[in-house]
């Protein structure tokens, strides 16, 4: 079931959708965490093909 949901996101969820996220996301919490962690860190991880 949870296969069919994921296929359904990324289908429904296109790279130009998922910058709303972005634009929610207020600067300021971002500059803190990074002050106060010290890390900045991208994560590119792919999902199992089947869970």
């Amino acid at each position: 079931m949870l296969s069919h949901w994921l296929l359904d996101t990324d289908i429904f969820a296109t790279p130009d959708s998922l910058s709303t996220f972005q634009k929610h996301i207020p600067l300021e919490w971002i500059s803190n965490v990074l002050e106060q962690t010290d890390k900045a860190s991208i994560r590119k991880r792919k999902l199992p093909a089947e869970l």
